[in-house]
């Protein structure tokens, strides 16, 4: 059997059961390739329309909260992907952690542009959880679709780890 060439493999973890099943695969084709998986995850900081707070110090102080809840957001999210890691790799893969604070489309294109991965992992994480709809993708999934430059494997979550209900 022909060996993979997926040495150096991403995988778009939202924090979500997609991206645990995500995970786990990217770590099953990297431990058949000898190769390294990248968890990439994205906290993205809300904007409002700053122009509408016509106090300065007003708009200055909301900018600072949530600047500070993004770098919570952060600290949090690596120690729930940290548990995920242990979790998920008993394989013994190098498994690495990059966690952003800013526009998640942005980010993630501008990543995967420095960084030249051989796969993208994803997990289909949008859209209705009934058996007909489960086609439908959100619309930062398409985008991601049509920017990114390398292979891509989106996975939808077998049923069986599906929880019962919309999101």
């Amino acid at each position: 059997m022909k060996q993979n060439n997926y040495k150096k493999i991403l995988v778009l973890h939202a924090g979500f059961e997609a991206g645990d099943f995500a995970l786990s695969n990217a770590i099953n084709l990297a431990n058949l390739s000898n190769g390294t998986a990248t968890i990439l995850h994205v906290v993205n900081i809300p904007t409002y329309p700053m122009e509408s707070i016509s106090n300065k110090i007003e708009r200055t102080e909301l900018q600072k909260k949530l600047h500070d809840t993004a770098l919570h957001m952060k600290k949090t999210m690596e120690q729930e992907f940290q548990k995920k890691i242990k979790k998920h790799n008993k394989k013994k893969v190098k498994v690495s952690l990059v966690i952003l604070i800013g526009p998640t489309l942005k980010k993630i294109l501008d990543y995967e542009k420095k960084n030249n991965f051989d796969l993208i992992v994803m997990g289909k994480s949008k859209g209705s959880r009934s058996v007909e709809s489960r086609s439908v993708v959100g619309g930062l999934t398409i985008r991601l679709l049509e920017q990114l430059r390398c292979p891509i494997l989106m996975l939808d979550v077998p049923i069986s780890v599906k929880f019962i209900g919309p999101r």
